[in-house]
């Protein structure tokens, strides 16, 4: 019988910790990952997400082939006689894999330019639509009442608006510390002895 009492009371303290939580809160409702949510909502995003990743690991695995063909010709160029024409030839050689190395790099910033730039031209044009006093008007009507359902709570209005993100509330809201400080030297000190305790 008492351990059956001891199961009883370690399953009433254990299943609430493996209950699902159904909670209605928007603070606390669980989220799937944010690229989860956006292949669901957007297909061709998945499919362009796959396309990337096929083409980072390409560019990974040739790195890799480029970086092994570079050891091996520099333990050849160690091991040749100083000076030597096979030396010199692959001295070249090893130029010439530095050479694409380079032109891959800058290829590969130039893309990155184009679409950040192309990015900040969407950017632009969304500002300026924006900037229309009939978007304005529009907004500040939507967040004078959002601003009233929170009963004035600017911050909040604005998270539910998606202008601001809030990290989750509660006793389950992650702890984050800031940033330190740079730490000086380390000084050590002296230990002064304790005074010994007087005998009677």
């Amino acid at each position: 019988m008492k351990k059956m009492l001891m199961m009883a009371a370690l399953l009433a303290f254990t299943v609430p910790a493996f209950a699902d939580d159904d909670c209605d809160d928007r603070d606390c409702r669980k989220h799937s990952p944010k690229h989860e949510m956006a292949f669901q909502m957007n297909p061709e995003a998945k499919a362009k997400f796959e396309a990337d990743r096929a083409e980072r690991k390409a560019r990974k695995i040739a790195f890799e082939q480029k970086e092994d063909r570079l050891e091996r010709l520099v333990e050849k160029y160690k091991k040749a006689k100083a000076g030597s024409k096979k030396q010199a030839e692959l001295r070249a050689e090893i130029g010439q894999e530095l050479e694409s190395v380079r032109e891959d790099q800058l290829k590969m910033r130039a893309e990155k330019l184009a679409d950040f730039e192309k990015r900040l031209a969407a950017m632009k044009e969304g500002l300026a639509k924006e900037n229309e006093a009939g978007a304005k008007e529009a907004w500040i009507n939507r967040m004078t009442d959002l601003v009233i359902a929170e009963d004035g709570d600017l911050e909040d209005a604005l998270a539910r608006e998606g202008r601001i993100f809030k990290g989750p509330k509660g006793p389950k809201a992650p702890h984050f510390k800031g940033p330190r400080g740079q730490k000086g030297p380390r000084v050590e000190l002296p230990v002064e002895p304790k005074p010994m305790a007087e005998v009677k």
